[in-house]
């Protein structure tokens, strides 16, 4: 059973790089981007979760909040400002959610590209045969 698993692992491998292999040095950079946006959405949606349990806790009055080491910062002579809080949330929500929208638009554009790549690849050579 483990045999397998590792025998399905190694094909996909194998066959994510022979897609690679396919592709040009411009889809390849496109790639590359791909992948170094979706890290900075990840990254920014795990701020802009770590910033909405704090301020939850803070609009309920738990006193946790301002032990929080996020809002430490934000913190002045023990008096919380809590317009920028908020204002920071919005502010983190919104360039999350933008940036979701950008992968997801990004993503089905190069796949698309990809496609229509080797569908032109697969197309010369057929007419290359005679």
């Amino acid at each position: 059973m483990l045999l397998s698993k590792v025998n399905i692992k190694s094909q996909t491998l194998i066959f994510i790089l022979d897609v690679f292999k396919l592709l040009n040095q411009k889809r390849r950079y496109q790639l590359f981007f791909i992948i170094s946006s979706l890290l900075i959405g990840g990254i920014f949606e795990i701020v802009s979760l770590a910033i909405f349990y704090p301020f939850l806790n803070l609009i309920s009055g738990n006193q946790s909040a301002q032990n929080n080491k996020i809002f430490s910062l934000l913190i002045a002579n023990n008096q919380i400002s809590f317009n920028l809080i908020l204002v920071f949330l919005i502010t983190s929500l919104l360039i999350s959610g933008c940036l979701k929208i950008f992968n997801v638009w990004l993503g089905c554009n190069f796949s698309a590209k990809i496609g229509n790549d080797i569908s032109n690849q697969a197309y010369n050579k057929f007419l290359n045969i005679e």
